[in-house]
């Protein structure tokens, strides 16, 4: 019931289990698949690459990144885009989906007004896939504004216990996976609590809109997708896991030195994801892709929220200075 690696296996791509669709997830099940030309989706999204759009190249880096959690024993954490409408947000969450499914909306992808409980089941249901969730926005009044509730529970990566009828306790949901999410603001606000601030990285939509040629990357997407996701678990499978360890690890000490010679102190909670980010980017670079277009490291580093921003005694201290 299940996607994801399953004893040794990668769902739904194994041939040793059989899915049991009771879940009643049949549908985001049955968008997981291979559709169209290979090589015109490769194309596609290799000119956006070249495009060097930095938002879209890290929606797509974080899809992929999602399977690589497990073999870095890192926790979830969310990759959220914002900017006002009309700037291409929801076409780079199709982007995203396009790498595994079918990116047509409410197949793969998913809406925000979904309750705590059909989320859990759906990231319990997903496993190691990426969540993909379209306009924040639609929930922020129910929150009140802050999302650090949501983004504990997203970002846990196991589901509240509940009990049974009969005094028992229901099997727990576990996931490890990239929750992608977009809205207008960023997630995090002055009152978000420093836990919820380290678990998101925030990616602010820079000039002008991120396509030129919206509605034909729509058609072309919607007409071609799934088959660099099963390539890339492939990979995968063929590594040793140490080695791709060895990768992730070399890309923490490369942030960690680049921020003492700029004298920054980030916060290492948001170092470990961006490790992972950066170490899927040269692995999708190096054996999908080869077109030599990486995520720019210098920017990468700049998403990192510093001590002081996550510290809620001095955000706290700051806002009074201000008031004052």
């Amino acid at each position: 019931s299940k996607l994801g690696w399953i004893n040794g296996e990668f769902m739904p791509y194994g041939s040793n289990v059989i899915f049991d669709n009771e879940c009643g997830l049949k549908n985001t099940f049955e968008a997981i698949m291979s559709n169209g030309d290979r090589e015109e989706w490769y194309k596609l999204v290799s000119d956006i690459r070249r495009g060097g759009k930095m938002e879209a190249k890290i929606y797509l880096v974080s899809s992929f990144a999602s399977v690589m959690l497990d073999f870095v024993n890192a926790l979830p954490f969310i990759v959220n885009l914002y900017g006002t409408t009309g700037r291409g947000k929801t076409l780079s969450l199709m982007l995203a989906a396009s790498v595994w499914a079918d990116p047509t909306e409410g197949k793969f992808m998913t809406d925000a007004k979904s309750t705590t409980t059909a989320s859990e089941i759906r990231l319990n249901f997903l496993n190691n896939f990426p969540l993909l969730i379209d306009d924040m926005a639609q929930i922020k009044t129910q929150y009140d504004n802050d999302f650090s509730k949501l983004i504990y529970a997203w970002c846990s990566g196991v589901g509240k216990g509940r009990g049974t009828q009969s005094l028992g306790l229901t099997a727990s949901m576990t996931w490890k996976n990239i929750i992608i999410t977009n809205a207008e603001r960023s997630l995090v606000t002055e009152s978000s609590q420093g836990g919820a601030i380290n678990r998101v990285i925030d990616v602010e939509i820079k000039g002008d809109q991120i396509y030129e040629n919206g509605n034909k990357i729509v058609e072309l997407l919607k007409a071609n997708y799934g088959y660099a996701g099963r390539e890339f678990v492939e990979l995968l499978q063929s590594m040793d896991k140490k080695e791709i360890q060895e990768i992730q690890k070399g890309f923490y000490e490369k942030i960690l030195d680049r921020c003492k010679l700029l004298n920054t102190e980030k916060e290492e909670k948001q170092m470990l994801p961006m490790s992972v980010l950066l170490a899927t980017d040269y692995l999708i670079e190096k054996h999908l892709f080869r077109d030599g277009c990486l995520l720019d490291f210098e920017k990468c580093i700049d998403l990192l929220k510093s001590k002081s921003e996550v510290s809620e005694n001095e955000r706290a201290y700051n806002y009074l200075l201000d008031e004052i």
